[in-house]
């Protein structure tokens, strides 16, 4: 989710169960908001709060937020670790997935993981596999590929 105001980014995945009284926090320091979700709640605290704004989160969560304005990522989860956050690309058990660059906008840096290639592989254009894939040999790792019926399929590209 990108919000309109701040121009900051979200990937989240679980519940905040105190949106709604966060939600009439912000809207008293004169935050108005188009979606009546958690995330956009949490977003936005964010956004105004930075870092600080974990603190007042209740619930289960993992999340990435990116602030263009200060070029930074905010990756955290809630303190008993309830849903998964997965960083490392090679994580057997992990969804593989990570960013080689400052701009979450730009294909050329998302580095995709087998694991999230087996489970996505449909979900990506196909300049974004072949970039993964030229990172993946320069590191001496397997081109990504798909397996089915004991038969392996290379991506697109290789």
């Amino acid at each position: 989710m990108v919000d309109p105001v701040t121009k900051n980014v979200i990937v989240f995945n679980g519940e905040i169960y105190n949106f709604q009284s966060l939600r009439q926090r912000l809207s008293a320091e004169g935050e108005r908001f188009d979606s009546t979700g958690d995330t956009a709640v949490m977003l936005r605290a964010l956004g105004r709060h930075g870092p600080d704004a974990i603190r007042e989160l209740r619930g289960m969560f993992a999340f990435a937020a990116w602030d263009p304005h200060r070029r930074e990522l905010l990756v955290a989860r809630d303190p008993l670790g309830m849903v998964r956050l997965v960083y490392d690309m090679e994580d057997p058990g992990g969804e593989g997935l990570s960013l080689s660059g400052q701009d979450p906008f730009e294909p050329r840096v998302w580095v995709i993981g087998q694991v999230m290639f087996d489970r996505w592989w449909w979900a990506f254009e196909a300049n974004v596999i072949n970039e993964c894939n030229r990172l993946r040999r320069e590191r001496g790792k397997d081109v990504l590929s798909l397996k089915w019926e004991n038969r392996t399929f290379k991506s697109v590209g290789t």
